[in-house]
């Protein structure tokens, strides 16, 4: 069995026109909350999801 890693999917998917297309119109979030997240580390806020341990 050919072991698939998350960027192999990615790149094969992308040579469908529809999910490439799909997949830039997200660029303007993700760099959005990528800024975010540098805000907050640089204020030194907590994370935005925190992990509950019961």
């Amino acid at each position: 069995m050919k072991n698939r890693t998350l960027k192999n999917y990615i790149d094969e998917q992308m040579k469908d026109p529809g999910f490439k297309t799909a997949w830039h119109e997200l660029d303007t979030e993700f760099e959005l909350m990528e800024s975010m997240i540098k805000a907050r580390k640089k204020a030194e806020l907590t994370p935005l999801i925190t992990v509950v341990n019961q």
